[in-house]
């Protein structure tokens, strides 16, 4: 089961490369028709969100530093400046690097599918 899991994982991150490899800086930011989380943010907002993962799963959180004020869940907006996020290229590095360590984790974790968040028995 851990191994379809995870390769599902890899497989959406896969499809999150295909899905931006083309765009400018200008378009990793665009908001059209009323969009409000443009491709920069949610890069963005998947890394620290894989990062909160990797805690559920033992792992120190290495998210990079101000990531979590970037790219929050709530609150305002994002903005469509490009110089306000980090290019794509490190956007992208960043998620990778957490999906690869958070697979690696899920594969050696003995029951990671059936353990409360909290550790509380469900």
């Amino acid at each position: 089961m851990m191994q379809h899991v995870t390769w599902l994982y890899g497989f959406n991150l896969d499809r999150v490369r295909a899905l931006v490899s083309d765009l400018t800086p200008e378009q990793m930011v665009a908001q059209p028709h009323g969009l409000v989380n443009h491709p920069a943010w949610t890069l963005g907002h998947l890394t620290i969100s894989a990062d909160n993962l990797a805690g559920l799963l033992g792992l120190d959180r290495q998210a990079p530093t101000g990531w979590d004020k970037t790219f929050p869940t709530g609150g305002t907006p994002p903005g469509g400046a490009p110089d306000a996020y980090p290019p794509q290229t490190e956007l992208l590095a960043a998620l990778t690097a957490q999906h690869e360590r958070n697979a690696a984790a899920a594969q050696q974790s003995p029951d990671p599918l059936h353990r409360h968040p909290y550790g509380a028995p469900h």
